[in-house]
C-alpha cells in the first residue's frame, strides 16, 4: 500500500506493508511504541483504500510529527467554539491533555479517524484546535457514560492487586507515563472495593453459547483476550471487526447479527456476510474529512 510520509516537513510516497500500519496503529494506541527501534513511528492507514496516508515518520525526539515533541511543548491556551454548543470556550491544552486525547480517541474508530490530521495541524502548524475540540468532547462525554466510582471500585479490587511492580522507564518511554498508574494507586489507597473470589482469576468453562466481538484496533482489550476466554468455551463463536477499535455493538449490520444470535443461539450458523461487507471509518487526510 502506498503511504504518505512526513519527514522532517517533506512529504515522500513511500510503499509499506498495509497491516504493519495497523499494528503499529494498535502498539501506539495502547502506548507500546518506544525508542526500542531507534524511531518513534505514526503510521495511520486509511482503512479499506488501496491509497493509505501516514501523517509522521519521525526520529525519537524530532521536532517534526513526534508525540515526544507534543509533549514537550508548552501548553497552549486555544480559543475555539465548544463542538456541541458553539459556545466559545478556552482551553489551556497541555500534556496530560495530549495524553488523554490519545488514548479516549483511539477507543473508537471515528474519533481515531482524526487523530493522525489533529496531531499533524498540532505539531507541524501549531494549530492546537482539534486537538482541543477532542478534549471539549471528551470532557462532556465521558463523565455521562462511567459511573466513576463503580469503576475505583472494580479496578481496585479485579485489576490493580495484580499488576505488581512496574517498570518505570519503560513506562516513561510511552506517552501515557505514570498518569494513569501512579493516580490509580492513590485513588486506590482509599477507595472502597468488594471481595474476589479465590477462582478469580481461574478459566471460565462453559457450555452456554457465547459469541465473542472484538476489533482488530482495539488498544485495550485486543483479540488475543477473547481467544484466551474462548478456551475454555464449548460453543463459541470469535468475531473480530477488522479496523474496528473498542466497542463492536454500534458497528454497520451488528444489530442483525446479534438478533439473529439471540433468537438462535448457534454460533457457528451465524451468517455474518453483511459485516464482511462493512468498512471502519476513513482517516481525515484535511479538515474538510477524508479523501473522497
Amino acid at each position: 500500500e502506498w503511504v504518505l510520509d512526513v519527514d522532517d516537513d517533506t512529504p515522500a510516497w513511500v510503499l509499506v506493508d498495509g497491516p504493519k500500519l495497523q499494528a503499529l496503529l494498535a502498539e501506539l494506541a495502547r502506548g507500546a511504541l518506544t525508542d526500542d527501534d531507534g524511531e518513534l513511528v505514526l503510521r495511520l492507514a486509511l482503512t479499506g483504500r488501496a491509497l493509505t496516508c501516514t501523517l509522521a515518520r519521525v526520529a525519537p525526539r524530532r521536532a517534526v510529527g513526534s508525540v515526544d515533541a507534543a509533549r514537550a511543548t508548552a501548553p497552549r491556551t486555544v480559543r475555539l467554539p465548544d463542538p456541541r454548543s458553539g459556545e466559545l470556550r478556552t482551553v489551556v491544552f497541555g500534556p496530560s491533555h495530549l495524553a488523554g486525547v490519545l488514548r479516549l480517541s483511539s477507543y473508537s474508530t471515528p474519533t481515531a479517524a482524526l487523530l493522525p490530521l489533529a496531531m499533524h495541524e498540532a505539531v507541524t502548524k501549531d494549530n492546537y484546535i482539534p486537538l482541543a475540540g477532542a478534549v471539549l468532547m471528551q470532557l462532556d462525554t465521558v463523565p455521562e457514560s462511567i459511573a466513576i466510582g463503580m469503576h475505583h471500585s472494580v479496578v481496585c479490587a479485579e485489576d490493580l492487586p495484580f499488576i505488581g511492580e512496574v517498570d518505570r522507564a519503560r513506562l516513561a518511554a510511552t506517552y501515557m507515563g505514570a498518569d494513569i498508574i501512579d493516580p490509580l494507586r492513590r485513588v486506590c489507597a482509599i477507595w472502597p472495593r468488594g471481595p474476589v473470589d479465590a477462582g478469580f482469576r481461574e478459566l471460565l468453562k462453559s457450555t452456554v453459547p457465547v459469541l465473542l466481538l472484538s476489533g482488530s484496533a482495539d488498544p485495550v482489550t485486543p483479540p488475543a483476550y477473547a481467544e484466551t476466554a474462548m478456551r475454555g468455551l464449548t460453543v463459541a463463536r470469535h468475531v473480530v471487526l477488522q479496523d474496528e477499535g473498542h466497542g463492536q455493538l454500534g458497528a454497520t449490520c451488528m444489530d442483525r447479527v446479534l438478533r439473529d444470535f439471540i433468537a438462535t443461539p448457534a454460533p457457528a450458523k451465524l451468517d455474518l456476510k453483511c459485516l464482511e461487507r462493512r468498512s471502519a471509518a476513513p482517516f481525515f487526510t484535511s479538515l474538510a474529512g477524508p479523501t473522497p
